[in-house]
């Protein structure tokens, strides 16, 4: 035995105890990549390595049977799966942590495109392929005199007709969009709106297909303003 062979055992197991404490003192924060499961995976692969490093140490100053020479030597193997689990389990959290940010991330934008939805002043209306209104925001329910049924989850209009085009081009009156349901985009579309007591009232419309996953159009999103304003009527 030699103070050489004894200091060069040494020095390693000083770094592996060093490291198993910096391992132990790295904060588990929400959101960190860094769990207590994978804290308690590199541990134990440094607790392994040290395992043969103190053996070692020992051996150097007594004599080990050769039964616990073998038993630390299989400890001492059992660090690479210790570690490849502690690294998997830092991916699978990070994995976790970038799903959770992107959901959120999808929830605020959801959140903030529907309160812009809500607050424009232009009437914002989503259609069936057979031109029937399935959504409808706060202006679009006010310039277009639409209520919504509680109990049915429907949208009511109170029997007026439209008219889309300007001048000779004018389409037959209809009680529903189908005239805007088509595969091009529609920009600064007069339209007119005529309730049944006489009432009218002229709109702008601007209007964009939606599409199925093979291209069919599946409705439209239509977004309009009053075109003559300073003769809108409350009802």
């Amino acid at each position: 035995m030699s103070f050489w062979s004894i200091a060069e055992d040494i020095v390693p197991w000083v770094a592996f105890t060093t490291a198993m404490v910096m391992i132990v003192l790295v904060p588990v924060r929400p959101g960190g990549a860094m769990g207590i499961g994978a804290k308690g995976f590199f541990v134990a692969s440094v607790a392994c390595y040290m395992t043969g490093t103190t053996a070692s140490i020992i051996a150097d100053l007594v004599s080990l049977p050769d039964q616990l020479t073998t038993v630390v030597d299989a400890i001492e193997v059992l660090r690479v799966p210790f570690i490849l689990m502690g690294v998997y389990s830092v991916y699978a959290r990070q994995q976790l942590n970038d799903a959770v940010a992107a959901e959120q991330t999808v929830i605020q934008t959801s959140e903030m495109m529907e309160s812009i939805v809500e607050t424009t002043p232009a009437g914002i209306v989503l259609l069936d392929p057979t031109g029937w209104i399935t959504f409808a925001n706060g202006a679009a329910r006010r310039l277009l005199d639409i209520e919504e049924s509680a109990e049915l989850h429907t949208l009511r209009t109170w029997g007026w007709t439209i008219r889309c085009g300007d001048g000779a081009a004018v389409s037959e009156p209809r009680s529903d969009f189908l005239d805007i349901v088509m595969a091009q985009q529609v920009e600064g579309l007069p339209m007119t709106v005529e309730w049944p007591n006489g009432w009218r009232r002229r709109l702008a419309v601007n209007a964009e297909p939606t599409r199925s996953g093979d291209g069919a159009v599946t409705g439209a999103i239509m977004a309009f303003i009053d075109a003559e304003p300073w003769r809108t009527f409350a009802r």
